[in-house]
């Protein structure tokens, strides 16, 4: 039944009108902690992918049928992913598996219990296989918790996060808590199996294996709960939820090292609070990394959602990304929400000369193009964006607030002494350095994503300073 994509850590109590869950501990491998939940906030509605399912739930087990009249009273978010192991496929040795394995015995002793715990795991998976004919993903011995060439694992990541911020009583509640998680193990007779798409694809030969993307099943919870950005009530409410998503984004980047990658819509909630105000919830570290890794990276990683990805992500330009990619894609969002009346759900109207129209059709290079011309320079800002902001309660705010962030984000006056004014605008440029030898006009052309590079620490640090200033007014009118 595994083989066939029964997942029987996952159980329907008829009983009880509710699943019961198996969530991983985070501790022993196989090792899970039961949680119980009757709705989905999340469907994996599509054959191919990750296969993303959230679900509301409880540990405490029901004691009557779940009902309207006796719902589950739920205190986390479940979150059930594959993780795509992207990168390229080989065949391992037992050699390797055993060098593997006194790798790990020495970083268990150097106190690198994280990354051995996950790569115990997947070799444990090779020695159930005939490693004559399995296809394996390489594994190296990586000094970070979640790394495995390249691997990403969200539990781990939001582990290290708690760690880290967990003393910070200012950040509590900005950032997601997890609880419980891990890879998850499939029963069988013996002993649990880890569960991936090998145990399916187990049986197909080398070369079929090879046309099969290789993934890991994983589960986590995450408290607290939150509703989706749209559910904002005022103008004031969005600054505010926005405004506490990057005081997480600033605090995880500088106190863990790690880039979030995937500021958009989707990934940042509101958590409405007991006495009716709101704040933000930053989500989603399925597409962070840490800092140390990505320079590591022969060529960035192309990561975000349409239309919130950066014009350098968009591009695929090879440059470092840093904060300002993040940045770039909240100035995005907050267009966006601004093109709607806040707090609706109504679609884009897709005029001719609306900018949403070019930052979601064609191709991933023509939608930077035409980012790059709508924010070059302020005017264009102004015509190209600004003037299809939705005329609101609180529409001031919002348009100060996108100026102000376009100005840091594209003409920050700490820059404005640099040479040949190289670090301003968005698009390319041009500078002449003398003729050649046939007399032939010569220039270079200079990227301003590639120049402020070097600034975007300081500059991070002005965006979330207009982003604090812009809070505090909007609801100190309010």
């Amino acid at each position: 039944r595994r083989r066939l994509g029964y997942d029987e850590t996952i159980t329907w109590l008829d009983g009880l009108n509710c699943y019961e869950i198996e969530v991983p501990s985070g501790t022993v491998p196989g090792d899970h902690v039961k949680y119980y939940s009757s709705s989905f906030i999340r469907g994996a509605d599509h054959l191919f992918g990750r296969h993303c399912r959230c679900l509301l739930a409880t540990p405490i087990r029901p004691t009557i049928p779940v009902s309207d009249e006796a719902p589950i009273k739920p205190t986390v978010v479940i979150k059930d992913s594959w993780t795509i192991y992207s990168l390229k496929m080989e065949r391992v040795a037992a050699t390797s598996v055993a060098q593997t394995e006194a790798k790990l015995c020495a970083n268990n002793n150097d106190g690198a219990s994280g990354s051995a715990d996950i790569t115990t795991d997947m070799s444990r998976l090779q020695v159930q296989k005939d490693l004559q004919s399995c296809v394996w993903p390489s594994v190296d011995v990586l000094q970070d918790v979640y790394h495995i060439s390249g691997l990403r694992n969200e539990y781990a990541l939001l582990h290290t996060i708690n760690s880290s911020l967990s003393r910070d009583k200012d950040l509590d509640g900005i950032y997601p808590k997890a609880e419980n998680g891990g890879w998850v193990y499939q029963p069988t007779y013996r002993e649990p199996v880890l569960d991936c798409t090998l145990e399916v694809t187990g049986i197909l030969s080398a070369d079929d294996q090879k046309m099969t993307p290789f993934c890991l099943h994983g589960r986590h919870t995450l408290a607290p709960i939150g509703q989706p950005l749209r559910t904002v009530k005022s103008t004031p409410e969005l600054i505010t939820v926005l405004y506490d998503a990057m005081r997480c984004h600033s605090a995880i980047f500088e106190k863990c090292q790690i880039l979030h990658r995937d500021i958009s819509e989707n990934n940042i909630l509101a958590v409405r609070n007991s006495d009716g105000s709101v704040h933000g919830l930053l989500i989603d570290f399925d597409c962070a990394e840490e800092i140390s890794a990505q320079k590591l990276s022969t060529r960035p990683e192309r990561t975000g959602t349409f239309p919130f990805m950066s014009i350098a992500n968009l591009e695929n330009l090879p440059i470092e990304r840093t904060v300002l990619d993040d940045w770039e894609s909240l100035l995005y969002l907050i267009c966006v929400m601004a093109f709607h009346e806040v707090g609706s759900n109504d679609s884009i109207v897709y005029k001719a000369r609306h900018p949403m129209r070019a930052w979601t059709e064609g191709e991933s290079n023509d939608i930077g193009q035409a980012k790059r011309g709508h924010l070059d320079t302020m005017d264009t800002f102004l015509d190209d964006v600004l003037e299809h902001f939705k005329h609101q309660n609180g529409y001031e705010d919002l348009y100060i607030l996108a100026m102000n962030l376009h100005k840091n984000l594209f003409a920050n006056e700490r820059l404005k002494d640099h040479p040949n004014n190289a670090c301003h605008g968005a698009r390319k440029k041009r500078v002449w350095i003398g003729n050649n030898k046939h007399d032939i006009p010569e220039c270079l052309r200079i990227d301003p994503f590639a120049e402020r590079v070097k600034y975007a620490l300081e500059i991070a640090r002005d965006l979330l300073n207009v982003l604090a200033s812009a809070t505090k007014i909007a609801n100190n009118a309010n």
